[in-house]
């Protein structure tokens, strides 16, 4: 069975703010020590054990929300952005086949997930991770874009598939 759904990639909010920041650096005048002192305090990147804790942490809230039946924690662990774009009904919608699934337990607790490529800076304050966990019989594969918000990264945009567990290469 293979299924597919995602959030729509809201890095409008990343665009906006790297054009404001552009714009904000060709004033000239007294502004401009700011501004070099803005660029020079770019977010980085969280660290690999940061990216993993939030990872687990999203894609529990993922599996939560197929047992409820209902992805309104979801939809509470995303961006403002998306929050105003998307009424926890709609992200209910947008997921509507993850609903079917029949869950139980926590099948991704005791698992790491594996980033199929490095992490991705997206701007001066999101990044996006791409990876999957290694459960059998299918595989959970994510793309998820967080975005800075306040002290914490938010989910700005989400992609998770349910794919047929990939096979060991003979040898």
């Amino acid at each position: 069975m293979k299924l597919t759904s995602a959030i729509t990639a809201l890095m409008i909010a990343a665009a906006s703010a790297a054009a404001s920041s552009a714009a904000f650096a060709q004033q000239p005048g007294p502004l401009s020590r700011a501004t070099e002192a803005l660029r020079s305090s770019a977010v980085r990147l969280p660290a690999e054990g940061e990216q993993i804790r939030l990872v687990h942490e999203t894609m529990d809230i993922f599996i939560e929300g197929m047992k409820a039946k209902t992805f309104h924690a979801l939809w509470e662990h995303s961006s403002l952005l998306v929050q105003r774009k998307f009424t926890p009904q709609q992200i209910d919608e947008i997921f509507k086949d993850f609903l079917k699934i029949p869950v139980t337990g926590k099948p991704l607790q005791s698992l790491v997930p594996i980033f199929s490529v490095e992490p991705e800076a997206k701007g001066e304050n999101a990044f996006r991770v791409q990876g999957y966990y290694a459960t059998q019989p299918q595989n959970v594969s994510f793309d998820i874009t967080y975005a800075r918000e306040g002290l914490g990264w938010k989910v700005a945009a989400i992609h998770v598939r349910i794919l047929p567990a990939k096979k060991p290469a003979a040898s």
